[in-house]
């Protein structure tokens, strides 16, 4: 308990997520900045600030984190002639980019853990138009609810046990196919 010297007391801070010291003010306000910008769509309509929170599937989010990481390196290492866009010419607004799709990344990932998704991230199910057996999706119907968390456990039960006979069904022909050693085990976590 710490007691300060108005009489008033708070528990300790031990233990506890420290947001500010974690965060840059000069980064945020950049990259408050950037997103600004970007709220501008291409029609010149202003999209809301949180629009992307409605759902952005994770491989656009890899596409375009690998791109401005791409840029990044491009600007580091001194050939800021080899970037098409003019705005990335720009290492901070690169690094903004590179932020926003990690966040976003992030975001999905949490947002389906939440809805009972596991760790948000599955291997892409069997699907023949799938050449990347490393791919992630989210599953399109992993949103959260509005129903109580018993409701939803209820409802998902049958969702997580297909996902896990699909998850199985990769891991096997990903072992079949010498990608991962056959050794490798999944574990489920609910």
């Amino acid at each position: 308990m710490r007691q300060f010297d108005s009489g008033a007391t708070r528990n300790r801070d031990e233990g506890k997520p420290d947001f500010e010291g974690y965060r840059s003010p000069l980064v945020m306000h950049r990259f408050g900045q950037y997103m600004t910008k970007h709220r501008v769509q291409a029609d010149g309509k202003v999209r809301d600030s949180d629009n992307w929170q409605k759902g952005i599937p994770i491989p656009q989010y890899m596409k375009s984190l690998l791109r401005h990481v791409e840029e990044l390196h491009l600007l580091h290492d001194g050939y800021p002639e080899l970037i098409d866009e003019e705005e990335y010419l720009d290492i901070e607004s690169v690094l903004c980019a590179i932020l926003f799709n990690a966040q976003g990344y992030l975001h999905e990932l949490l947002k389906a853990k939440l809805a009972g998704g596991g760790n948000g991230a599955v291997l892409s199910p069997d699907d023949p138009s799938d050449k990347d057996a490393t791919s992630l999706i989210l599953p399109a119907d992993f949103r959260p609810s509005r129903q109580s968390a018993t409701e939803k456990m209820q409802s998902d039960d049958a969702k997580r046990e297909e996902i896990k006979a699909l998850l199985r069904m990769r891991l096997d022909r990903m072992k079949a196919e010498g990608l991962i050693d056959p050794n490798t085990e999944i574990m489920f976590i609910d």
